[in-house]
């Protein structure tokens, strides 16, 4: 297994949505084909479906998206110290989680995502874009190809 994918595995594990969906992804067409997810593999696609479920156009904003990714940590171990929910109102909000590390002689990385999608038109979509949907070895709804993980 590469590099990547052992990283993206660890990452599903510890419910870490940066690198979730990217893994997922990979993994789309196994479960279009009915095949058993592994336990990190339906980790992962149930956080990316989590939220896409979850409409964050700049109408509705980002807090539920950062706050629902914020219990995910905490339930998965992250000290509370650790995860923070900030931003300019209560509304437009970031999710800021602290991956500590073991080794304190390496440079730490940071991951950067999104959880804002931009406005739609429902009439102009073939599907509910708040509906995670699996179809033909592919995932839609609103954000599934960006990086709204």
């Amino acid at each position: 297994m590469s590099t990547w994918m052992n990283r993206a595995r660890r990452a599903a594990r510890c419910a870490f949505p940066g690198l979730a969906s990217a893994f997922i992804l990979t993994v789309a067409s196994a479960a279009s084909q009915e095949l058993q997810l592994d336990p990190h593999q339906q980790l992962a696609r149930d956080l990316l479906r989590e939220l896409i479920e979850i409409n964050t156009v700049e109408s509705e904003g980002t807090a539920l998206a950062a706050e629902a990714m914020a219990r995910r940590l905490l339930d998965a171990g992250f000290p509370r110290e650790d995860v923070h929910i900030v931003g300019p109102d209560d509304r437009k909000v970031n999710l800021v989680a602290r991956l500590r590390g073991r080794d304190t002689g390496r440079a730490p990385i940071l991951l950067l995502s999104l959880l804002d999608v931009v406005e739609a038109l429902r009439s102009d979509l073939t599907i509910d874009p708040w509906t995670f949907t699996e179809a033909g070895g592919y995932y839609y709804g609103r954000g599934v190809t960006d990086d709204n993980d």
